[in-house]
């Protein structure tokens, strides 16, 4: 289980995401932009001074780890796109019940399991490139932080958001 103040800083950092985005769909204005970058750099920031904290990274090794999230970032937003229109596809469908195309539900449910293999494949991938330089103890603690981030991310995505993090949707 990861400490409190871990699980704090990650909220934090997501807060700070949310806040940003939330900017960012506003009308923009150079001002609004400006702010958007300074609330970016600083949850790099905080970010940056995390790993080399609790992953224990060189300034090296954090500039290798930023290289490595690059190289799969536009791949791995892609997974999540695809994935996210997977599920609608399959709610919509479900919602409809005994008119449920089920010939769409059965080619759905495939790509669903498709995606799930390419998102496998490109962890395999990050992970052969990250052990170029990490130590395995700090791939683990650098996945466990990641898989929280993006956790508290997709909960900050659900309905009821303003919920306490980790709390369970009843």
């Amino acid at each position: 289980m990861m400490p409190y103040r871990t699980f704090a800083l990650i909220t934090a950092l997501v807060a700070g995401l949310a806040a940003s985005s939330a900017s960012a769909g506003a009308q923009r204005t150079p001002p609004d932009n400006a702010r958007r970058a300074q609330l970016e750099q600083q949850i790099r920031q905080r970010l940056a001074r995390t790993l080399k904290e609790r992953v224990g990274l060189s300034d090296a090794q954090l500039e290798q780890v930023r290289a490595v999230n690059s190289q799969f970032e536009e791949r791995r937003r892609m997974l999540v796109e695809q994935e996210r229109d997977v599920r609608i596809g399959l709610r919509e469908e479900v919602m409809r019940e005994e008119q449920a195309n089920q010939e769409r539900v059965s080619r759905l449910l495939d790509q669903a399991i498709e995606v799930q293999q390419h998102r496998l494949r490109l962890l395999e991938e990050e992970q052969g490139e990250l052990a170029k330089f990490l130590t395995p103890v700090q791939r683990a603690k650098y996945m466990a932080i990641q898989e929280q981030l993006h956790r508290t991310l997709e909960e900050m995505r659900r309905p009821g958001a303003g919920r306490q993090p980790g709390a369970r949707r009843p």
